[in-house]
C-alpha cells in the first residue's frame, strides 16, 4: 500500500521488460495492475496511467479490483496482508542460457536496489524450476547415456563373446547421439526434461540396425565368404528391412513435431534426426570398419 514500495516494484517491472534479448515478452505485477486501474477509473485519460501518490488512493484501487475481478483474483497478485506480491514474467521461446542471464541480472538488481529497501525476491514457476534442474538434467543425461551404451556393449559382448563386436554395435547409435547434440548446439535448441529423452530412445532403437547388419555379416564370414561378398550380402538382405524399420519409427515419432507443446515438438524432431543419423552411421561407418578391421575377434 506504500507508494514508495510500489514505485520500487514498478522500477523492477520496467527493468525486467528491458531484457527482450533474454526472451522476455511481457511483465505483469501489482504496479502494472494499479496503473491500469487508475487509468480506467480516471475516465481513461492517458496522464493517469501511473501509480497514485497517495496510500488512500492505492487502497481504494485495490478495493475496486476486488469488486471488478473478485477477491480470489486479487489474492493471486497480492496476499491478504499486502506484504508480498507476484510479478509474472512472460517468456517467449526461452532457453536456459538466456534465462540464467535474466535471473542473474534480476538478482544483481535486487542486491543493489531492493535489498537496501527491505524487499526480497523469490523465483517460482515452470521456467525457474526447470532452470534449477538443468544441472541435474545434464548430469543424469551423461550418466544415462553412458550407462545405456555400456549396457548394450556388455550384453552384445557377452552374447557374441567378443568385445570388438560389442563396440561395433554401439558405435553408430553413439555417434548418432553425438551428432544430435552438435546440431542442438549449433541451432541453439535447449536441453530440457523432454528433449533429453531422445538419447535413450536412440540407443534403444538404433542399436538394432547394427545388430542385424553385423549378425548377417558374421554368418556369411562363418560360411567362408570374403569380406566384400559378406558385406554385399548383408546389405542386400538386412539393408531394406533396417531402412524400412528406421523410416517407420521415424515417421511415428515425427508426429510429435506437430504438437503445440514446444518441448514435445522438439523431442519428436530430435528422435527423427537421431534415428536418421544412426542409420547413416550404420551404413557408412560399419562397412568401412569391417573392411579394414575384419579379423574375427
Amino acid at each position: 500500500l506504500s507508494p514508495a514500495v510500489l514505485g520500487d516494484i514498478e522500477s523492477l517491472e520496467t527493468f525486467i521488460k528491458q531484457h527482450r534479448e533474454e526472451a522476455v515478452g511481457g511483465v505483469l505485477g501489482p504496479a502494472a495492475y494499479l496503473s491500469t486501474m487508475n487509468f480506467m477509473t480516471r475516465a481513461r485519460k492517458p496522464e493517469f496511467r501511473a501509480l497514485p501518490a497517495e496510500s488512500e488512493r492505492i487502497d481504494w484501487l485495490w478495493a475496486q479490483y476486488d469488486s471488478v475481478r473478485g477477491k480470489p483474483r486479487r489474492l493471486q497478485v497480492v496476499n491478504e496482508a499486502y506484504s508480498s506480491a507476484l510479478i509474472t514474467v512472460y517468456m517467449k521461446n526461452a532457453n536456459f542460457i538466456g534465462t540464467r542471464r535474466l535471473m542473474e541480472a534480476i538478482r544483481a538488481y535486487e542486491a543493489e536496489h531492493l535489498t537496501p529497501r527491505g524487499i526480497a525476491l523469490t523465483f517460482a514457476g515452470d521456467v525457474a524450476v526447470s532452470q534449477t534442474l538443468i544441472d541435474a538434467i545434464v548430469t543424469t543425461q551423461i550418466r544415462s547415456v553412458s550407462g545405456s551404451v555400456l549396457g548394450v556393449l556388455l550384453v552384445v559382448a557377452l552374447v557374441d563373446r567378443s568385445f570388438w563386436w560389442g563396440l561395433l554395435t554401439v558405435l553408430p547409435c553413439a555417434l548418432g547421439v553425438l551428432a544430435n547434440f552438435a546440431v542442438m548446439g549449433y541451432l541453439g535448441v535447449p536441453l530440457g526434461v523432454a528433449s533429453s529423452m531422445f538419447t535413450g530412445m536412440t540407443v534403444g532403437i538404433g542399436v538394432d540396425y547394427a545388430i542385424h547388419l553385423l549378425a548377417r555379416f558374421r554368418l556369411n564370414r562363418s560360411r567362408g565368404e570374403t569380406v566384400e561378398s559378406s558385406l554385399a550380402d548383408a546389405f542386400a538382405i538386412t539393408g531394406p528391412a533396417v531402412t524400412t524399420d528406421a523410416l517407420g519409427v521415424a515417421i511415428g515419432f515425427g508426429g510429435l513435431t506437430l504438437s503445440l507443446v514446444p518441448a514435445n515438438a522438439r523431442l519428436g524432431g530430435l528422435v527423427v534426426l537421431s534415428l536418421v543419423n544412426c542409420l547413416a552411421a550404420t551404413f557408412l561407418l560399419l562397412p568401412a570398419l569391417l573392411r579394414f578391421f575384419h579379423t574375427d575377434r
